[in-house]
């Protein structure tokens, strides 16, 4: 199906998903790019995160892949214990 990218309103083939529009999807180079913006945005948690650790969580949690980092990161800024503002 050829489908008009809702990030940057270029033309491609791909599959209608549920969370866009009729017609509207995120071609491959925007949703690359969206998903290095949120890795971006949850390292710089990490790193609000890591000083705020007592040392031996912060072993723990420096111990932990980056992936389930992220993931608490990303618990963090949901339940608005982080904050960019």
């Amino acid at each position: 199906m050829l489908l008009d990218c809702s990030c940057c309103g270029k033309l491609f083939r791909g599959e209608q998903t549920a969370s866009h529009d009729t017609g509207f999807g995120t071609c491959q180079n925007c949703e690359e790019s969206n998903i290095e913006k949120a890795n971006r945005l949850l390292d710089e948690a990490i790193l609000k995160i890591q000083p705020n650790l007592k040392p031996n969580k912060l072993k723990t949690f420096n111990s932990w892949p980056i992936d389930k980092q992220r993931n608490f990161a990303m618990e963090m800024i949901q339940k608005g214990i982080i904050s960019f503002y």
